[in-house]
């Protein structure tokens, strides 16, 4: 068991907790057996730290412990002040993990639908914006320089494991991503002063959604590289405030974007049906 501070592993992990540290190393912290387990399925932890009562407590702990063992994962059993000082949460859930981090690529066979991150510096409005993109079938998500350190153990938490399942890159240059968004000409810029409505765009089409910061507004860039062209959630009549959550703006525009590819994908498939029920009639007639 692991009780001192100075444990060159302990040192290794306590130094995650900040930006440097996880730039240096290329890896990030995580906790709880939920975001243990979304890693192990895209990755292999590099080192498990774990409480004694963590595999005491249920089989199912147990048997997570051995599977990151055979994945060739270093576990190790720690005392509740080493834990308790390597975890970023008040009561620590028993098990914490050191992750390489994750650099998954688009799919090349999707329809790109691109979230843009400006400005935004809350990590728990980050990471319900990366949970709202993977689960809306966002393609790749990219935070220009400024925004929050998207692998910080918080939003790695509020994330709910979004890291695991959509590509990520952060602190891009503006310049780099006018570049990488050229051959996208739908960019749409989130604004609650004003734009279409976010049911009106052709969300079938590859697509930039630009999300900015509550409190200062989108940038001069964000709006430069979306040439002025703003989508917005509109309120009910009499209804006033100064803008919604950008986590919930974003996901009531991203899930719009699904909603309309859901869609058109099973318009597509009926319309595919169709024609092969025709071309089997004719066949039958000619035969």
């Amino acid at each position: 068991m692991i009780t001192s501070l100075a444990n060159p592993r302990i040192r290794l992990a306590l130094s995650l907790h900040t930006r440097r540290g996880r730039q240096r190393t290329g890896a990030f912290l995580l906790e709880g057996t939920r975001l243990v387990t979304e890693a192990l399925r895209a990755t292999t932890p590099q080192l498990v730290l774990h409480s004694a009562d963590f595999a005491q407590r249920q089989r199912r702990h147990r048997h997570l412990l051995d599977t990151l063992r055979r994945a060739g994962a270093e576990v190790r059993e720690v005392s509740l002040g080493v834990l308790s000082a390597v975890s970023d949460t008040v009561t620590p859930p028993g098990i914490a993990a050191i992750v390489p981090e994750v650099r998954l690529d688009p799919d090349e066979n999707a329809v790109p639908l691109v979230l843009l991150l400006d400005g935004i510096s809350d990590p728990g409005n980050a990471g319900a914006i990366l949970r709202v993109a993977a689960a809306s079938g966002v393609t790749e998500v990219l935070a220009a320089r400024g925004c929050v350190d998207l692998w910080s153990p918080k939003v790695v938490r509020a994330a709910a494991g979004a890291h695991f399942q959509v590509p990520v890159r952060q602190g891009m240059e503006w310049l780099a991503l006018g570049e990488r968004l050229a051959a996208v000409p739908a960019r749409w810029l989130a604004d609650p002063r004003g734009g279409v409505a976010y049911w009106a765009p052709d969300w079938t089409q590859p697509a930039v959604v630009v999300v900015s910061s509550e409190a200062q507004g989108a940038s001069a860039e964000a709006v430069q590289l979306t040439d002025g062209q703003a989508v917005t959630v509109p309120m009910a009549s009499g209804r006033s405030l100064d803008s919604l959550n950008v986590g919930v703006a974003a996901g009531i525009i991203l899930f719009e974007a699904l909603r309309q590819r859901t869609a058109s994908g099973e318009a597509k498939a009926s319309s595919a049906d169709v024609r092969a029920e025709v071309n089997s009639e004719r066949r039958g007639r000619s035969e």
